[in-house]
C-alpha cells in the first residue's frame, strides 16, 4: 500500500493519536480497530485477530517525509526545542528501540539482578560497550550542557533506563554500568528534554491487574513484574521524588479508580517518609492500600534485594499481600503480616 507521505496515511485511515501508537481504520476490513506504532510507521496491524488480523505494509514517497513528521511531532510537544535538539531526541528514541529489539545483551540476557530478559529489555537499553555509549553522547550532544563523550565516568555506563513522558517522548535517562563493577555514584540521572519539567518516574498501567505496586526504583518495580508480569507499577527515581508522582495520581484519578495500592519503597527512614506522603494521597482518593513488609530474619531492604536473596519467599510475600488486598473492601486498610 502506498501513500505520498505520513500525513496522507494518517488522514486516509482516520488515525487517532493514542500515545505510543495511532488507532486507525484497517485498509482490509475498514474497521476502526487497527493500529500503527509511531516507531514503525511502515506497517498497519488489524487488531481483529479472529475476523481480519491482517498486516499491511506501507510505502511512502520519500524517507525525508518520515523524518519531517517525527521532528514535527517532537517540536509540537516541546516547542522550545531547537531543531538540533529535536533531532537528537528523535535519534535517541529510534536508537533505543532498535537496540532493545535487535541487539543481544550479555548483561540482560543472562538475567540482570534477578530479572529475566523478557522483563528487563522492555525498560532497559544495553549500549554494550564504551564506544557505543560514547557515540550515543555525540549524537545527543545538543541536549546536554557538557560533552560527556570524553568522560570515562559517563561512557562506562552502558545500561540506559529511558523515561518517557505523556506522549511517549524521551525526557530523562538513568545510567548504570555493568562494565565497571564499582562505579561511583552507582546511578546518574540526565535530563534529556531541556524545554520543560521532565518526568522523574516510571509508570506502567494496564487493565489486566487491579494492583499498583509503588517502588523507589525501576529495578524494584521490575522485580515485582518478574513474579507477576501483569502487575501495574509506579517507580520513583529516589525517595525524595514524590511530588510529580503525587501530582500525576491526583490529576489522573480515573486511571486508578479500580486499583489497589501496594507500597513497597525501601525499608529505611527516607523510604518510610516517602511512603507516608504517598499514602496520604491515596487515602484522599478512597483507594485500598497496604505496605509491603520485609522479613525480619532476611538482610533485605528493598524488593530487588529481596528477589535476589530469596526469590521463593519474595513471591510468597507478594502473593500474600495481593490476596489480602483482594479480600478487603475497607478503605485505607493497613494489612498486618500474619505468618
Amino acid at each position: 500500500m502506498s501513500f505520498k507521505n505520513i500525513e496522507e496515511m494518517l488522514r486516509s485511515t482516520n488515525a487517532e493519536d493514542n500515545g505510543r501508537y495511532f488507532l486507525c481504520n484497517c485498509p482490509a476490513c475498514d474497521q476502526h480497530e487497527a493500529f500503527v506504532y509511531k516507531n514503525n510507521l511502515k506497517m498497519i496491524q488489524c487488531n481483529r485477530e479472529n475476523e481480519c488480523g491482517k498486516r499491511i505494509f506501507i510505502r511512502y514517497g520519500k524517507a525525508k517525509d518520515m523524518e519531517r513528521f517525527r521532528l514535527a511531532s517532537i517540536t509540537k510537544s516541546y516547542p522550545n526545542l531547537t531543531q538540533e535538539q529535536a533531532k537528537a531526541i528523535d535519534w535517541g528514541e529510534r536508537a533505543f528501540k532498535h537496540i532493545q529489539t535487535y541487539f543481544p545483551s550479555k548483561a540482560l540476557d543472562d538475567g540482570y539482578r534477578g530479572i529475566s530478559k523478557d522483563i528487563s529489555k522492555k525498560f532497559i537499553v544495553d549500549m554494550q560497550n564504551k564506544a557505543m555509549v560514547q557515540f550515543m553522547f555525540k549524537q545527543m550532544d545538543p541536549l546536554f550542557q557538557k560533552d560527556y563523550s570524553k568522560s570515562d565516568l559517563m561512557c562506562e555506563r552502558n545500561l540506559i533506563f529511558p523515561i518517557y513522558g505523556e506522549k511517549n517522548k524521551l525526557e530523562r535517562l538513568l545510567l548504570r554500568s555493568t562494565l565497571n563493577s564499582n562505579p561511583e555514584p552507582k546511578e546518574i540521572q540526565l535530563v534529556v528534554n531541556p524545554s520543560k519539567e521532565t518526568r522523574d518516574f516510571f509508570i506502567e498501567l494496564n487493565e489486566e491487574s487491579g494492583v499498583v505496586v509503588v517502588t523507589e526504583a525501576l529495578l524494584d518495580g521490575l522485580s515485582f513484574k518478574e513474579i507477576d508480569k501483569d502487575v501495574n507499577f509506579i517507580s520513583l527515581t529516589g525517595s525524595s521524588k514524590t511530588r510529580q508522582v503525587s501530582k500525576y495520581i491526583k490529576e489522573n484519578k480515573q486511571l486508578f479508580r479500580n486499583k489497589r495500592f501496594l507500597f513497597a519503597l525501601d525499608d529505611d527512614v527516607a523510604g518510610k517518609r516517602a511512603t507516608n506522603h504517598l499514602i496520604n494521597v491515596v487515602k484522599k482518593m478512597g483507594n485500598s492500600w497496604t505496605t509491603f513488609k520485609y522479613p525480619s530474619h532476611e538482610e533485605t531492604k528493598d524488593p530487588n534485594d529481596f528477589l535476589q536473596h530469596n526469590r521463593a519467599l519474595f513471591k510468597t510475600f507478594y502473593e500474600y499481600f495481593v490476596d489480602e488486598l483482594a479480600k478487603t473492601n475497607d478503605l485505607h486498610q493497613e494489612i498486618e503480616l500474619s505468618f
